[in-house]
């Protein structure tokens, strides 16, 4: 009580979970890249002038799934495609970096007759 809080962003819309069940799910290797939009500058006198701006994460990550959801992946990809989405690539504890914000691409892999991988790219909006 009595203590003011912020709320840096609040993402209204639609929930699709990809991973069902015990089969598959995000792969070690998945990658958390910081992003630096500054302003960084060095004249013809070796004078540097930095210029602080917005950063953000981009995200890459596999997962793997049954073979039989690959096309509803898939569908799921071509909806959020520019389109500013939420990503939550896992829910356990020491991965925040993998819950990034932001433009979503990436591809369906038909990696053998019972499974498939989802690859997924995130350009991280500020």
């Amino acid at each position: 009580a009595g203590v003011t809080v912020g709320v840096g962003m609040v993402a209204i819309g639609f929930e699709r979970t990809l991973i069902t069940g015990d089969y598959g799910g995000t792969q070690y290797g998945a990658r958390a890249e910081p992003v630096d939009y500054s302003y960084i500058k060095t004249d013809e006198f070796g004078t540097t002038r930095i210029v602080k701006r917005r950063a953000t994460t981009d995200m890459r990550i596999t997962a793997e799934l049954p073979q039989a959801d690959a096309d509803y992946a898939l569908n799921v990809l071509q909806e959020l495609l520019a389109t500013a989405s939420a990503v939550i690539a896992t829910e356990a504890a020491g991965y925040v970096g993998l819950n990034v914000f932001g433009l979503v691409s990436g591809a369906i892999v038909y990696a053998g007759p019972n499974h498939a991988q989802l690859e997924i790219n995130v350009k991280g909006l500020t």
